[in-house]
């Protein structure tokens, strides 16, 4: 074919060079299934990220999650929540005239709130939505380079006590706050489904489906669906609005790499 695969290995982390533009396509568009796939990070999946939408590795539970997704986020649902949208809209109109000031505050609680309705059909809390910041810096940290794991994926079977091991100690608290921040809100849109009381949302509505086939795993794959648009609306928030969390990030990776740790 006129082609060279270079095969490398750095850290104990396989890369393969394709050089050319024509193996490219050939490898990794027309024959994606067999070839193409998610690089792996063992530390996200220590910190719980592997089952969100933005780091599950390619198969039938990625095709399911998108499905999902693409079902209520295609431009043909617009009506659909047209109205949640002019509610928030004016809604947060409203405060930047009363208080011009606070814009930044105004702007990341609208959109906040926007998402937690859509996905949920239950209102937004400061608290909420300061665990969802602080989890986007959990998995900013966990995709810096330089994390020993990474590179060698043994480590992450070793005991949390061995010398060296305090990543591990750290990943269990932010996986904690993950699966908080993921199965709270999705097992309370679950309750509200049952009794009859759900707001009309992404959870709810496909809830009832999952609920009517009693399949687990059809749940499993809505709450993390779910949780990956909760989460990826606040990353970018999160970085750009907020000086605080750039600063806990910053300082979380000084501290686990040049000195003692508050974790």
């Amino acid at each position: 074919m006129g082609f060279v695969l270079l095969p490398l290995s750095t850290f104990g982390r396989d890369v393969v060079v394709v050089n050319g533009a024509r193996a490219a396509e050939q490898l990794l568009e027309k024959r994606s299934k067999i070839y193409a796939d998610r690089p792996t990070w063992s530390m996200i999946d220590l910190i719980g990220r592997q089952n969100n939408v933005g780091f599950t590795y390619y198969g039938e539970r990625l095709k399911a999650s998108r499905k999902v997704l693409h079902a209520a986020l295609n431009p043909r649902t617009r009506c659909q929540w047209a109205p949640l949208l002019e509610e928030g809209t004016s809604t947060v109109l409203r405060h930047l005239l009363d208080s011009p000031h606070d814009w930044e505050r105004h702007v990341k609680m609208h959109v906040a709130s926007v998402v937690v309705r859509f996905t949920y059909g239950t209102d937004v809390t400061e608290e909420y939505v300061h665990l969802a910041e602080e989890i986007s810096a959990h998995t900013g940290l966990a995709l810096q380079p330089g994390w020993l794991v990474d590179s060698f994926p043994f480590l992450a079977v070793l005991p949390a006590w061995l010398p060296g091991m305090r990543f591990k100690k750290w990943a269990n608290i932010a996986k904690s706050k993950f699966r908080q921040c993921t199965e709270e809100p999705y097992f309370a849109t679950r309750a509200a489904v049952l009794d009859g009381t759900a707001q009309s949302s992404f959870v709810a509505d496909n809830l009832k489906y999952a609920l009517a086939n009693s399949s687990s795993n059809d749940e499993s794959i809505l709450m993390h669906a779910a949780g990956s648009v909760y989460g990826g609306k606040f990353d970018s928030l999160a970085f750009i609005h907020n000086f605080d969390i750039q600063a806990l990030h910053t300082a979380a990776t000084d501290t686990l790499f040049l000195g003692p740790s508050s974790f």
